[in-house]
């Protein structure tokens, strides 16, 4: 999903973006303070109203200068690109923004499975790959129990074997997980590869990244066309993948769910990635009911 082809253009925009958000950001620090100043005059009845809402009001300050800082830094590396090298990508303020080297993002279908995954980088898209093929980890667990997860390398073994044993040769020893939370559920899934030793305020940095995701980028994008979303710049998008489950779900007479299922454990025991074994079913024919 590239936006317009013009340096000058991504920098003034991602500029623009910051601007915007520093601007809420104070706009929601000066409502914060307001009840905060309110509660300590307020009678007992109404000073849990106004620090709630004074609580309220300082999340949504914080998403703000979240989305505010990955923006700048965004803005940052593309003034300083001259061409000479691939192009700066917006996943990778996501993953500066959390102190990290290894983020992923997945998007989701209806039915939890991801549609669209970017990484910052090859060991996060490796990484997401390993997922997809094998079914579990991080996201699916994560988009099940719409909840955040932080698994240390003592206990991602046990938690997810296969993917544990897989992710490891990438050098992934453990991850985290926050879901990109809307109002009716779970948009997708911020993932951290390989995070440091986890402490509450990188699982509260995490959290506040993923909403500044969901409610600055995913669910407003700056103009009406819906692929305006510089976060998925350079994703990959498993159409193929849900396609072939649809024909092999016909081949076999199953469900669409059970055919990814049947998908996966082909791509497994082929040692393939299972868009390899999906391109297969959907470009060349391959049968799965034979």
């Amino acid at each position: 999903m590239p936006e317009p082809h013009s340096g000058v253009s991504y920098t003034a925009r991602a500029s623009r973006r910051a601007s915007r958000e520093k601007d809420r950001a104070q706009r929601a620090a000066q409502v914060a303070a307001r009840h905060e100043q309110l509660a300590v005059r307020a009678s007992p009845t109404l000073r849990g109203l106004h620090l709630d809402m004074a609580e309220m009001h300082r999340a949504i300050e914080r998403r703000h200068l979240a989305a505010a800082e990955m923006n700048a830094h965004h803005a940052a590396r593309l003034a300083a690109w001259h061409g000479t090298s691939a192009e700066p990508r917006f996943i990778t303020a996501v993953a500066s923004a959390l102190g990290v080297e290894h983020v992923g993002v997945s998007l989701l279908l209806g039915n939890r499975e991801e549609a669209v995954n970017v990484g910052s980088d090859g060991v996060a898209t490796a990484a997401q790959e390993v997922e997809f093929t094998l079914g579990e980890g991080p996201v699916h667990d994560v988009a099940e129990a719409r909840a955040a997860v932080a698994v240390d390398e003592t206990a991602l073994p046990s938690r997810w074997p296969e993917f544990a044993s897989q992710v490891a040769e990438f050098g992934v020893h453990a991850v985290a997980a926050a879901p990109l939370r809307t109002a009716t559920g779970c948009l997708g899934v911020l993932t951290v590869f390989d995070p440091p030793a986890e402490s509450a305020r990188s699982a509260a940095m995490l959290a506040t990244v993923a909403d500044a995701l969901v409610h600055s980028s995913l669910l407003a994008p700056d103009s009406a066309d819906p692929l305006d979303l510089p976060v998925l710049v350079g994703a990959n998008h498993h159409a193929v993948v849900h396609q072939a489950s649809g024909i092999v779900a016909e081949q076999l007479g199953c469900r669409a769910e059970d055919a990814l299922v049947v998908l996966r454990a082909r791509a497994f025991a082929m040692d393939e990635p299972l868009a390899a074994i999906a391109a297969e079913v959907v470009h060349r024919g391959l049968r799965l009911d034979r």
